[in-house]
């Protein structure tokens, strides 16, 4: 028996497809899943957290995007729901989040070139959601 992929992987799979599909390979690579160690506040403890793909291209930068599956709202508080499930973070957040450590981390490297950093940008991708019907 099969296993069954879980809607957000699926989700996040099926973008990863779509931007490979769409961009040319030669020029642009993508890493989807990935994952980095940092701490979120100076002298805070580190945490896991991942980053659903990024997009590098040597001339254009770094994009990273943070994929939800489902169709997104927002009450009257500002917060981030799923179909009837909260977001304990919204998403513009956690790719923004991602963008600064996967940048923090390129800084680290020993061959990174001193005081520089990367151009990037940080965005989210919503699969099941139709513009035409916005």
């Amino acid at each position: 028996m099969a296993a069954i992929e879980p809607r957000g992987k699926a989700a996040e799979r099926l973008v990863t497809e779509r931007v490979r599909a769409a961009l040319p390979a030669d020029a642009f690579h993508l890493y989807p899943n990935a994952g980095w160690l940092g701490s979120m506040r100076e002298g805070g403890p580190p945490r896991d957290g991942e980053a659903d793909l990024v997009i590098v291209h040597a001339g254009h930068g770094i994009l990273i995007l943070e994929v939800k599956s489902g169709v997104p709202s927002r009450d009257h508080a500002g917060r981030w729901w799923i179909g009837d499930r909260a977001m304990d973070r919204d998403p513009f957040t956690q790719a923004k989040d991602s963008k600064h450590q996967l940048i923090r981390k390129f800084a680290e490297m020993a061959d990174w070139p001193p005081r520089t950093e990367p151009r990037a940008g940080h965005a989210i991708a919503l699969p099941d959601v139709d513009l035409a019907s916005l």
